[in-house]
């Protein structure tokens, strides 16, 4: 009689935390989803049109390196061919990037709290993090650099930030990049840089071939469920993290739409516009209710904990309006429509208490 041995997963995924997606309505339940980083509007008119147009094609495989969105980028954006690479989302290039150049045992320095992909990523690499407390809701970069020693291989800046919003500008960010550049990766997460006024000149990664920036179709793109970010580097970076790409990792209908949001520059400025003013119009709602609200660079806002009751994630479902707790630290609440947001902030009038300062 013979026995089955089980096979065991890698050690190290016993040390990892799954990612946990922001509060989705179940039960046949209708409530407004604030928890979730998306944009509020569906694709543009003319992304539609380029879905539609690329669905008779799904049968074909599409270019390995998404070669045609590839060269579009570098168009737009006035860069060579070969110091942009294309992946499923920026948290997808994050995989490759960390799988391309973290060995078990480096070292990732970056802020807490932070997007939930950093920690997971670095778990799968058996590299530890070392974890840098934010100041007032803000990134210190004199901090992230006090942390960086010998064992140090990555360094993130995620700009503006997530989950607080809050944003440094091209001085701060030049002192990080000059200080880390020449001993370790530095990953400038730019997520949200649309909302922040949207991406500067600056080329860091030409004066400092370490520098990677990423960037996504995922926020003020609209683009969320099709999963297309992409990378911008040294030519040496960029054919790294194609060595570490799945074939075909970036579908036809994926680099479509993001092909024709880029052609759509003017429709997709008046969307962020949007967004801009009814993030400034939250933010000043909540700050009469009494709620410190950082100044935000993104598409949401962070409600520090001290400001609200334990109960209000909580309070605030039960009325239908999904919020994302960050542990203990806040709630991270992005910015809908203007009917949504008119009900958030009128739930949380009822919950904290109407009386405007």
């Amino acid at each position: 009689m013979s026995t089955t041995q089980r096979v065991d997963p890698v050690a190290a995924l016993a040390r990892v935390r799954g990612y946990v997606a922001g509060r989705t309505a179940t039960g046949g339940q209708t409530a407004i989803k604030l928890s979730s980083n998306e944009l509020a509007f569906g694709p543009l008119p003319s992304v539609e049109r380029a879905l539609t147009a690329a669905i008779g094609d799904v049968n074909r495989y599409p270019l390995p390196r998404a070669e045609d969105l590839q060269a579009s980028l570098a168009a737009v954006l006035d860069v060579a061919v070969d110091e942009v690479a294309v992946g499923a989302g920026s948290s997808g290039l994050l995989w490759q990037l960390i799988a391309a150049f973290v060995e078990p045992g480096d070292r990732i320095v970056l802020h807490t709290p932070n997007f939930e992909a950093y920690p997971i990523a670095a778990g799968l690499a058996s590299a530890p993090t070392i974890d840098v407390p934010l100041v007032d809701c803000t990134s210190d970069v004199d901090r992230l650099i006090d942390a960086v020693d010998d064992h140090t291989k990555l360094v993130v800046l995620t700009n503006p930030h997530n989950p607080t919003g809050t944003a440094v500008g091209a001085r701060e960010i030049g002192h990080l990049v000059d200080a880390v550049a020449d001993r370790a990766l530095v990953l400038l997460d730019e997520a949200y840089i649309e909302f922040a006024g949207g991406p500067g000149a600056d080329h860091w990664w030409r004066r400092h071939p370490n520098v990677v920036v990423l960037r996504t179709f995922s926020k003020a793109y609209g683009l969320a469920a099709l999963r297309v970010g992409y990378a911008l580097a040294d030519p040496a970076v960029v054919s790294a993290l194609g060595l570490t790409a799945p074939p075909f990792t970036v579908s036809r209908l994926a680099s479509a739409a993001a092909e024709a949001s880029l052609a759509a520059s003017a429709e997709l400025a008046e969307r962020v516009e949007s967004v801009c003013s009814e993030r400034d119009r939250v933010t000043n709602r909540l700050r009469a209710l009494g709620v410190g609200v950082p100044e935000s660079a993104a598409n949401f806002v962070f409600l520090p904990a001290a400001d609200i009751p334990d109960t209000f994630v909580d309070d605030l479902e039960r009325a239908g309006v999904l919020v994302r707790p960050i542990g203990s630290l806040g709630v991270r609440v992005t910015v809908g429509t203007v009917p949504e947001n008119d009900r958030f902030l009128q739930e949380c009038a009822t919950i904290l208490g109407d009386g405007a300062r």
